[in-house]
């Protein structure tokens, strides 16, 4: 069994997807928080 290499396409690919994930929740949590905190303010 080979070592899983960390350079190789599959894995970069795999590291940016998941990266791409967590800025798109990052993004809609604090698109959440902002209307939150408009309909606090402005009801």
């Amino acid at each position: 069994m080979r070592r899983n290499n960390p350079h190789s396409p599959e894995s970069i690919a795999e590291r940016q997807r998941q990266e791409e994930e967590e800025k798109r929740k990052v993004d809609e949590e604090r698109e959440r928080k902002r209307q939150a905190f408009r309909q606090l303010h402005w009801g």
